[in-house]
């Protein structure tokens, strides 16, 4: 092996994600949430739900907050403040792309499900992300920011403001375990197990379709009934005087209180 082609090996495992081609194979295993370091959880107690950063073509920074603006910019001059737009799916891409124009520019984001490593920091993301502005690519990687008080043992307490109680389930009050680093939910609905995956995105949690076991509880007055408005929904949540808060797209409120 000569010595051009072992450095540019090198410097292909040293990139640590994909940079070629937008196309990111579905085989390609999504990395966990990783642990945020303190800067990143001082963004995100600062209302920065995505952060992204890169070198290629030069060193820059992105900023999302949802509920408000995108904030792009480089070091070789290239900056961009727009409003916060609606994500789309990119299914064939395993992608979801942010697109919006502004006065200074018109800026494409696409985040692919890809572990990547920053180069320069090492620092561990669980996305690869393309921002494209005015048709000037940059490379690099970024996370959804969240809050970790998530992680642990919630117990259902309210659906829409009625409070439910424990002699309506054959088990007990319903209870969920959110691992954020797996990003794994299980737990029981007053009767049967329950299990599925989610992901936190800034002030939202995506729940994939959320399994269970068959066990028959005829004495459950509300069985089911919290898992079918989580299941396979996106949900903006919250916490407020200790309680964690799920507001679903139909205005449902769901409210836990943590296992201690």
């Amino acid at each position: 092996m000569n010595i051009f082609v072992a450095s540019f090996i090198l410097l292909a495992v040293a990139s640590g994600c994909k940079t070629g081609g937008q196309h990111i194979s579905k085989q390609e295993k999504q990395l966990a949430a990783p642990i945020l370091s303190e800067s990143l959880l001082q963004k995100q107690l600062n209302g920065v739900d995505f952060f992204a950063r890169g070198n290629t073509p030069a060193s820059w920074t992105l900023e999302m907050d949802f509920g408000n603006l995108i904030r792009f910019k480089s070091l070789d001059g290239t900056e961009v403040n727009s409003t916060a737009v609606q994500p789309i799916n990119l299914p064939a891409e395993n992608a979801t792309s942010y697109t919006s124009k502004a006065t200074n520019g018109d800026i494409n984001i696409l985040l692919y499900e890809v572990a990547c490593t920053d180069v320069l920091s090492g620092e561990k993301y669980n996305k690869k992300v393309v921002v494209t502005v005015n048709a000037k690519r940059y490379e690099g990687c970024g996370q959804y920011l969240f809050d970790a008080t998530l992680n642990g043992k919630w117990i259902l307490e309210k659906i829409n403001n009625k409070t439910v109680a424990a002699a309506d389930f054959a088990n007990g009050l319903p209870v969920i375990a959110l691992n954020m680093q797996a990003g794994k939910l299980t737990g029981h609905d007053g009767c049967n197990t329950i299990m599925g995956d989610f992901e936190v995105l800034g002030s939202k949690i995506k729940f994939k379709p959320l399994a269970s076991t068959k066990i028959a509880c005829p004495g459950n007055k509300t069985e089911n009934e919290f898992t079918q408005l989580l299941s396979n929904h996106t949900v903006d949540y919250y916490f407020k005087d200790g309680q964690l808060f799920f507001y679903l797209p139909d205005d449902s409120i769901i409210i836990f209180k943590k296992n201690e």
